[in-house]
């Protein structure tokens, strides 16, 4: 898309697959409400976190798609049936009035210049267009990442247990190395993570009852103008 060469395609987001990419190439990434589009059929890497997405050339186009693959799947046990809005009926162009939160959290000092500026502009725009904004934290936004890796790992070496055991020289070393890790993270350090997941969850709704729309950069740092190798 970012190239001109394509109208829409999908991708797979655990945390971050989707988002960061179309943030360096200029594309729309939409990671949707979990349940919201069906995996069955997709390899998993970590099913409590998983989701299937759209990346498109702009929010038009990924409003569009987004009605197409949405939806209850029956053979995806975390679907959820309800009725799917029609999304493109709802771009109607006008956001005035509309609560916008700046998580100041993610422009702090580790923000490159480059994206700081990026972001207010937009931020201001945004303003221009009739939002209303207001700084906004989440209290426990910090520990989000740490707490990320413990959910993802010991999941992932579940999908791949068999194979890890039967041909781990098939995979690539660090690659293995981060399955082999996920086998010693603690029972008990999982299921803290998953209470966390449910703190921070709560303070994500009562932020939104509040708010209409987040405002963040999606990463902290400008695009790379080459993938090394």
């Amino acid at each position: 898309m970012g190239a001109g060469i394509g109208w829409g395609s999908l991708g797979t987001d655990t945390g971050g697959s989707i988002r960061i990419p179309a943030s360096y190439c200029g594309v729309v990434g939409l990671k949707p409400t979990y349940g919201l589009v069906s995996r069955h059929g997709v390899f998993p890497l970590s099913w409590s976190l998983d989701h299937v997405g759209t990346l498109t050339r702009t929010v038009a186009d990924a409003a569009w798609l987004l009605k197409a693959i949405a939806g209850h799947d029956p053979q995806d046990v975390t679907s959820v049936d309800r009725p799917v809005p029609d999304y493109p009926a709802a771009l109607d162009g006008h956001v005035r009035g509309l609560r916008l939160g700046v998580l100041e959290q993610h422009l702090g000092q580790d923000l490159h210049p480059g994206v700081a500026e990026v972001t207010l502009t937009a931020i201001k725009e945004l303003e221009r267009a009739g939002m209303r904004t207001q700084a906004v934290r989440v209290p426990s936004l910090e520990l989000a990442d740490p707490a990320l890796l413990i959910a993802i790992l010991p999941e992932a070496t579940v999908v791949h247990r068999e194979w890890l055991l039967s041909q781990p020289a098939d995979y690539a070393e660090m690659t293995r190395q981060q399955l082999e890790l996920g086998a010693l993270v603690p029972a008990v350090d999982y299921v803290h993570v998953q209470r966390f997941r449910r703190r921070l969850l709560t303070e994500f709704l009562e932020l939104f009852d509040r708010i209409d729309v987040i405002a963040n950069p999606t990463v902290a740092w400008e695009a790379p103008k080459r993938i090394p190798r």
